[in-house]
């Protein structure tokens, strides 16, 4: 499900990054999980918004009151699911959403690159404070293609002003197995009350071998520590949805705080060519970041783009 990003081109983007999921270097990171988003009215009857359509996500809609029973039906097993929803929703949205266990996915990538001939580099290097600077340093490097996939970090390199921080804060519980295998993982996520608000959603994400509970949407906030209010209310959201080993397990020592920055574009997201020059005539600059909180949502779909802008198959 698309977050906290706006562009026209995001449907496409979803079903490509769905098609480039199911290869077989990134299937095995990836788990497909029910995912529930609550709502306080309905069931919704207007059409399904355009990225859901795509046959393999299953989308639908359905009244909370219903939502015991069907569970119940569900096989091979239920889903892990709060029993009293129905007294705070009324309505849900259900998809089958792919998880992606981000660590393990980008080691992956890594390592293919190094297959390949190329270089992965990370920690501190050498600082460019415009796209004209990073073109030159990938001239000295023998580059003759740029890509500007530096998120919030663009707001300086390329002086986009339309990029700001989105704030996000996460709790981190250990997902190591419960005895409950009677249930299925879900993903739960709402943005409205009384758990959560557009400002502060409120969500569960099983992914690899975490829980991911959360969390902020704080535009241009840059806080990098939690608040004790954040935790209490993230600590709630756990509580709700977790299973009480999990909790318990996470109250123990087992459970770590996490806050980064989506980046967050006003209007859309920036991925094209850049048509201006910079000195190199035959360096080829592309644009690629303002993903908001969709990055692995749409990035393989815009990376796709950008491949085709500098015509490679």
């Amino acid at each position: 499900m698309p977050f906290k990003a706006d562009d026209p081109r995001i449907a496409r983007w979803c079903a490509r990054s769905l098609d480039v999921l199911d290869d077989p270097t990134i299937r095995p990171h990836v788990e497909i999980l029910d995912a529930l988003q609550l709502l306080q009215d309905g069931p919704d009857t207007s059409p399904p918004p355009e990225w859901a359509r795509d046959p393999r996500l299953g989308y639908r809609t359905g009244s909370c009151v219903d939502l015991p029973a069907w569970n119940a039906r569900r096989r091979p097993r239920p889903l892990r699911l709060p029993p009293d929803l129905s007294d705070d929703y009324a309505s849900f949205r259900h998809f089958a959403a792919p998880v992606i266990d981000c660590p393990a996915v980008l080691a992956s990538m890594g390592e293919e690159v190094r297959s390949l001939g190329g270089d992965v580099r990370s920690g501190p290097r050498q600082r460019c404070g415009s796209v004209r600077a990073a073109a030159d340093r990938a001239h000295a490097l023998g580059c003759d293609t740029l890509v500007n996939c530096t998120g919030v970090g663009a707001r300086s390199l390329a002086g986009d002003r339309a990029v700001v921080l989105g704030r996000g804060a996460t709790l981190l519980y250990p997902r190591d197995g419960d005895g409950a295998a009677e249930y299925d993982d879900a993903v739960v996520i709402t943005e409205e009350p009384p758990w959560g608000t557009a400002r502060d959603p409120a969500y569960v994400i099983p992914r690899g071998d975490v829980y991911v509970v959360g969390g902020t949407y704080h535009l241009g906030e840059a806080g990098t520590d939690m608040t004790p209010a954040e935790r209490r209310r993230i600590e709630r959201t756990a509580a709700r949805v977790l299973p009480k080993k999990v909790i318990a397990e996470g109250t123990a020592g087992r459970r770590r705080s996490w806050v980064g920055f989506r980046p967050v574009r006003e209007g859309t997201v920036r991925c094209e060519l850049d048509t201006e020059n910079y000195g190199h005539e035959n360096m080829r600059i592309v644009h690629n970041y303002g993903h908001g909180g969709s990055g692995w949502t749409i990035g393989f779909g815009s990376v796709h783009d950008v491949l085709q802008m500098l015509e490679v198959e």
